[in-house]
């Protein structure tokens, strides 16, 4: 029943973040070539006055790759642990991940040189690794027993990749490889394992709640000044909605999706956003 809800419906959040990553690196690349360098103003700076002048880096940071194999091997991780992720969560928490991680690991990448800066040079960040490591940390956290299968041959528990992963990023570090970089996919890392706590314990950021104006069914009902569902009311109707989408999953599954009336199609895109 989830197939087709996680990888087409929920799938277009995470297919958005990967083509943003993938647009970025072709305009970069494309604007290079030419003369102009683009990268040192999207990159995220350890030095706080640069930070300053380019506040907005702290977002577009990761959103940039320094190379074809940097951004090949992110977005191949973003992808399948992406859609792990959205079998368990929503769209909306997706992309709260992947941004809170990416800002987590840039705030303990700003730590790390303050505290071992050596000379005045400035240090930079770009890439999405730190949101990647957030999602697969998060995903083991929720499903730490889920069985994968790395490079498609080696069966293991999340888990254990996830602190493959974690061990990798802590042994370059004291190797001096690329300290910056690792040290924000351990912030990352963080960032991920304290948000997957919270949503066990049933959190729910504020934004993650709010629906834009525009976005909302004409067939909306509006209940003005009600009483608070009772249990048996609210059950009754996540029962009737399961039922319908049951229903319309069976038609796809017989007659594709296409053969859907814009009512269900309407349906199914507001479930998703839930």
């Amino acid at each position: 029943m989830n197939t087709f809800y996680t990888t087409y419906i929920k799938g277009q959040r995470l297919n958005e973040l990967i083509a943003i990553n993938v647009a970025v690196f072709v305009v970069v690349n494309v604007v290079e070539l030419i003369g102009l360098r683009l990268t040192p103003w999207l990159a995220a700076s350890d030095s706080l006055w640069l930070l300053l002048k380019r506040p907005w880096t702290i977002v577009t940071h990761m959103f940039t790759h320094a190379s074809v194999g940097h951004i090949l091997f992110n977005m191949l991780a973003l992808f399948f642990m992406g859609q792990f992720f959205l079998q368990m969560q929503s769209v909306r928490r997706l992309t709260t991940l992947y941004l809170a991680a990416g800002l987590g690991g840039y705030l303990l990448f700003l730590l790390f040189f303050a505290i071992f800066r050596n000379g005045p040079i400035a240090h930079s960040v770009v890439g999405a690794s730190a949101a990647v490591m957030g999602i697969v940390v998060a995903s083991a956290v929720l499903r730490p027993l889920q069985p994968i299968h790395l490079f498609g041959i080696i069966r293991m528990e999340l888990r254990w990749l996830a602190l493959i992963m974690v061990c990798v990023d802590l042994f370059s570090i004291k190797d001096g490889l690329n300290s910056g970089g690792h040290v924000g996919h351990l912030g990352g890392a963080i960032t991920g394992f304290i948000y997957a706590r919270m949503l066990m314990g049933g959190a729910t950021m504020p934004w993650e709640k709010w629906k834009a104006p525009w976005s909302k069914s004409k067939l909306k009902v509006t209940h003005k000044q009600g009483r608070p569902k009772s249990d048996e009311q609210f059950n009754t109707e996540r029962k009737a909605r399961q039922a319908r989408m049951d229903i319309i999953l069976d038609k796809i599954s017989r007659s594709g999706y296409d053969s859907l009336t814009k009512d269900e199609k309407d349906f199914l895109f507001q479930q998703a956003q839930k």
